[in-house]
């Protein structure tokens, strides 16, 4: 089977999963931040947002690292995220949402973005962000294309499947002003928690319905 019919047949295997019920908020409880409020609906004063967990032909999903800025209070600042970011008024769905961030921050045009499904929401308390989570592959190049964005890195499809376990971290929260145990991703240096580890655990079992000779 050549490369390119291996990746047809993975986006065709995740389309026909992202139709199926999903691991939803089983999965998201499992690396939530103790704590965490998991809700299954959206708050009526939740601010909305999409972002995209992204599937580079050759090397994975793409991740981004929060850049610091030292003059505006983020609390996302400096941490490891999907590409993605708030509903603009502009944009006419969330779709639209997830392509133009992917765009803004990793400068991959819509064009070469092909869409292939969704996860479940997530709600984010300390921001009161409601994200939805989109599913995508591409092969185009990319680099960080944001003030907002330090640089990327990649998370091979085997190594979530097969090799990459939860752990618990002890990590200093602002929005608490403590340091605790939390659930979370290690892969080399980088630390993955919070919203994006429960969004990827999500997906990682999702990915665990494949054998995994099937990724790339």
């Amino acid at each position: 089977m050549s490369s390119s019919q291996a990746d047809n047949l993975l986006i065709y295997q995740l389309q026909s999963i992202l139709r199926q019920p999903l691991p939803g908020h089983r999965a998201h409880l499992f690396m939530a931040p103790p704590g965490r409020q998991v809700l299954p609906y959206r708050p009526y004063d939740a601010k909305i947002a999409a972002v995209t967990v992204l599937i580079h032909r050759s090397n994975g999903i793409v991740l981004v690292c929060r850049a610091q800025h030292p003059r505006h209070r983020d609390v996302h600042a400096g941490q490891i995220a999907l590409p993605g970011g708030r509903k603009d008024p502009d944009d006419p769905s969330l779709k639209a949402t997830a392509l133009r961030e992917i765009y803004e921050e990793i400068g991959i045009p819509p064009s070469h973005i092909h869409l292939i499904g969704h996860l479940t929401p997530v709600y984010i308390p300390v921001s009161r962000y409601w994200v939805l989570p989109f599913v995508a592959a591409t092969e185009h190049s990319y680099s960080a294309n944001s003030p907002e964005v330090a640089s990327t890195f990649n998370l091979p499809l085997k190594t979530l499947h097969s090799s990459l376990r939860p752990i618990r971290y002890p990590l200093y929260l602002p929005s608490i002003d403590r340091t605790i145990d939390v659930p979370c991703y290690r892969y080399n240096r980088h630390i993955i928690w919070g919203a994006t580890a429960m969004i990827l655990r999500e997906f990682q079992m999702i990915l665990r319905q494949l054998p995994p000779q099937s990724l790339p």
